[in-house]
């Protein structure tokens, strides 16, 4: 039986898409655009085609639905965890983590397509018709796959030729350059709080522990590496080698408890990846403990478990009894609703694993009441206050005369993410890009600057300043052109949905706008009242796109001259007194982290710090 090509719906993930559709000379009805970039490309080449924006079908129901189904199939597949020990929590923690990518998108996928079939997909180099829903789905999460490169794959992971040989010259070197003296193990050449930096200030040496990935060339590191640690260098890189140990059997029985017809396909698709990545994370967790029990450092401080190698490094450290200190850059915040605490959850407990991390180091008190939400009870006294070096470097006072400045800074997600209920996608994030410019244009000697991470795929700068036109009143910034403190400091104000760039902003006296594509979601409880220069807060909403250009105005005539005050700010930053990233510094390089809040003085300001969060939390949030 033919299909009447009239009735179809095409579906495109980005340009090229539409320009292979193009040579499909095919006939459809209407045209749904997975992207931005696509849907520019769609607008161009099929002016007179219907094309379907997706924010049409992501409704706020859609989006509370999928995280309940998805928290859903979550739970069913960690419960076999804790039945089945034979799947460490490295293994377990990458599972999680590949888990919420194809689930999030197998979910956004099916809420998408609708039931607007059938449905013309892309199909290798053309495009073929799909009657039923289901392959449909199947079709298009291959296509996602295919073209972004699934998060779980190691394109890079080169096995170490002679493993064995390799194991007994990396040790038998670095028995020979040990040096004694505080270190600590770390999954990350860097840190951005300069943590690094201040443990290379007081004496402490550096191992950077991570997996093996340039083949031949692993036997030439560790001479050089070992000629670093002679030298007295105070970062030292050395690769773990993997010796899968995780069993099929327990990885099916994991797989299988999801039972979800959409998410379950969708993990379908990638379950040879997953299993091997799996694999190569539990196998490295012993060659890793072998390197910890070498070196003997005083703390393994983690920036996140931020990958699989974070996660098998904190495994092999927490087996030898290391004090594993997570440092987290993100300042979460507490629930408002249900659907927050799934998402939250989600975002917290993937960088903060229960059973991967002894230390919760955050550095705001929205941060800490949100630890406390997601950690027991009963290791509550592990999280810890910490004053973060550098925010108030960007403190400079809102202009009263001339160019005032805002700055726009959040965080679209793309299809394969694991936090899609705070942020904005690329779509609903454009969206309210164009609404906010368009207010701008009405708020008298005011500059607009953009920042925007890259994305590759979804947002291309041509496409983005293709769809918005840039003009004298804004400006575009990728995330990496400068430093985000320079464009902060010269800022009046910071608008974002959700961020780190919102606690930076405040600690650096700047008022902030909570704006995006979308309103499901507030990161902190914003003003919706005008300001005045003697009635004003720290952070402002709007609900309405009209309600935009005044609130704009009010904030930026009401802060002029005049930053956040100890007042305004005290809710979002640590009181004076609470221990700071150097005193840490300072006391792992004396043997003994817990130095850093365990002594009268900063025990009882870390006790003052988490109290006044958990007023503040009461205060703001019941």
């Amino acid at each position: 039986m033919s299909t009447d090509t009239s009735s179809l719906t095409a579906v495109v993930l980005h340009d090229e898409d539409v320009r292979v559709l193009l040579k499909a000379d095919v006939g459809f009805q209407r045209l749904l655009p997975l992207s931005p970039s696509a849907r520019l490309a769609a607008r161009s080449v099929f002016p007179e085609i219907d094309i379907v924006n997706p924010r049409s079908r992501l409704t706020d129901q859609a989006y509370a639905d999928e995280m309940a189904r998805i928290h859903a199939g979550l739970d069913r597949m960690v419960s076999t965890f804790r039945r089945d020990r034979s799947i460490g929590p490295a293994a377990a923690w990458i599972m999680v983590y590949g888990y919420h990518a194809i689930a999030n998108a197998a979910c956004r996928v099916a809420v998408t397509l609708g039931d607007s079939g059938p449905w013309l997909l892309p199909h290798g180099d053309t495009f073929s018709v799909f009657r039923e829903k289901q392959e449909a789905e199947e079709r298009i999460l291959r296509h996602l796959l295919n073209r972004f490169s699934f998060v779980l794959q190691w394109h890079s992971y080169h096995p170490v030729p002679l493993p064995k040989l390799f194991q007994i010259l990396r040790d038998t070197i670095f028995r020979l350059f040990l040096r004694s003296g505080p270190s600590i193990v770390t999954q990350r050449a860097s840190h951005p709080f300069g943590f690094h930096e201040l443990l290379a200030k007081h004496g402490v040496r550096r191992y950077h522990v991570t997996r093996t990935e340039a083949g031949w060339k692993e036997y030439l590191r560790v001479f050089r590496e070992g000629a670093k640690a002679l030298l007295g260098r105070d970062l030292i890189q050395l690769r773990a080698v993997s010796s899968p140990r995780l069993s099929d059997d327990a990885f099916e029985r994991a797989i299988a408890a999801i039972d979800d017809p959409i998410i379950g396909r969708a993990v379908a698709l990638v379950r040879d990846d997953m299993f091997r990545t799996a694999q190569l994370v539990d196998g490295l967790v012993n060659d890793m403990g072998r390197i910890v029990r070498l070196i003997r450092p005083h703390a393994l401080v983690a920036y996140e478990i931020a990958d699989g190698f974070a996660a098998a490094l904190a495994e092999a450290s927490g087996e030898a009894k290391l004090p594993r200190l997570v440092m987290n850059h993100n300042s979460h915040s507490p629930p408002l609703s249900a659907t927050d605490s799934l998402s939250m959850s989600h975002f917290f407990t993937i960088q903060h694993p229960l059973d991967l991390t002894d230390e919760f180091i955050v550095w705001t008190p929205k941060a800490a009441e949100a630890a406390r939400t997601y950690v027991p009870e009963t290791r509550w006294t592990n999280i810890r206050p910490i004053v973060r070096p550098g925010l108030e470097d960007a403190e400079a006072a809102p202009k009263t005369s001339g160019m005032r400045s805002v700055l726009h800074a959040t965080n679209p997600q793309r299809w394969l993410t694991f936090h899609p209920w705070m942020f904005e996608t690329f779509d609903e994030f454009l969206d309210g890009l164009i609404d906010f410019i368009a207010a701008m244009k009405e708020v008298p000697n005011t500059h607009l600057t953009v920042r925007l991470k890259k994305r590759r795929g979804e947002m291309p700068e041509r496409d983005l300043l293709a769809l918005v036109p840039p003009e004298k009143h804004w400006t575009l910034h990728w995330r990496s052109d400068e430093p985000f403190e320079d464009d902060l400091r010269k800022a009046d104000l910071l608008v974002c949905s959700m961020s780190t760039t919102i606690m930076q902003a405040l600690h650096a006296r700047k008022p902030v706008l909570l704006w995006g594509g979308t309103r499901r979601y507030r990161h902190l409880k914003g003003r919706t009242a005008l300001p005045t220069r003697d009635d004003r807060s720290a952070v402002y909403t709007v609900e309405r796109v009209e309600d935009l250009r005044p609130m704009i105005a009010a904030i930026l005539d009401a802060h002029a001259g005049r930053p956040l005050t100890d007042d305004e700010i005290g809710k979002f930053r640590w009181p004076d007194g609470t221990p700071t990233v150097e005193r840490l510094a300072q006391a792992i390089a004396s043997g003994d982290y817990r130095k850093a809040w365990s002594e009268p003085a900063a025990a009882a300001a870390a006790v003052r710090a988490l109290a006044l969060a958990k007023n503040h939390a009461i205060e703001d949030y019941e």
